[in-house]
């Protein structure tokens, strides 16, 4: 294969969705995405209890301590005060008929600051994967699947790159760096372009879906957090407003 062009400069954390929602339903703005002029679009809420994780003690590496300015936090529990919810999978559960290419951009999970960035990164099979070292210091990749092969590789030097091969459709891959306890990632795996992962203000969309009925189905890593399915009609040249509520 090629080798995988990446995104220059370590991955930035966005502090504000670039996502527009809208009330309702409202005729479809942009390019057409696999031929269709479709959208869906809304806000992943928690609406139970939350608990703000503590922040990580990173002074067992000056690198990680000297890079983060402010306090980290873990991003397994990502709620924030308003209750909208980062990090959660929303994909359509059942794949659409048609041929959809896989992007030609590969996904990239990347470590910055001694954090894996983003958190959550979804992929369609046949999508190159990356994994980068943007950090001054020494991490290490650990990724045990249960339905592909794992592995276990060093990136002692800044800047570099690996590419990881997977064969199947799989969710929730954890990673791990064996160096800095504290950082965890996770991967999914789909057999189709039509998901998204909640962005810092809980809000995804989903392009290009061929017009008729669907369910949506979210995934989240914590297990006591139940998946949640949602039916949705999807209209040529319309965008539809879905909002999602997730509770213990």
């Amino acid at each position: 294969s090629t080798k995988p062009k990446v995104t220059a400069g370590p991955v930035q954390l966005a502090e504000k969705s670039e996502i527009e929602l809208h009330d309702g339903e409202q005729a479809y703005v942009g390019d057409p995405v696999y031929d269709n002029k479709t959208r869906v679009v809304g806000v992943v809420k928690w609406t139970g209890p939350r608990s703000r994780p503590a922040p990580v003690i990173m002074s067992a590496d000056p690198a990680c301590a000297k890079a983060n300015k402010v306090a980290v936090r873990v991003d397994t529990f990502a709620v924030n005060e308003k209750g909208e919810f980062q990090y959660v999978l929303v994909r359509v559960k059942n794949k659409p008929d048609g041929k959809f290419d896989p992007p030609t951009e590969p996904a990239l999970m990347d470590q910055v600051g001694c954090m894996y960035r983003p958190h959550v990164v979804a992929m369609m099979l046949g999508q190159q994967f990356v994994v980068r070292n943007s950090d001054p210091t020494s991490h290490n990749v650990n990724y045990q699947p249960k339905d592909n092969v794992g592995g276990n590789i060093s990136q002692a030097v800044q800047g570099l790159t690996n590419e990881l091969k997977f064969t199947k459709t799989e969710l929730n891959i954890p990673f791990k760096c064996d160096v800095h306890g504290w950082m965890s990632g996770r991967l999914h795996i789909l057999d189709h372009p039509f998901f998204a992962v909640s962005d810092v203000e809980g809000r995804f969309e989903i392009r290009g879906l061929p017009p008729g009925k669907y369910t949506l189905e979210t995934v989240h890593e914590n297990p006591r957090i139940l998946s949640k399915t949602i039916d949705v009609e999807v209209k040529a040249d319309m965008s539809t407003r879905l909002d999602i509520e997730l509770s213990p």
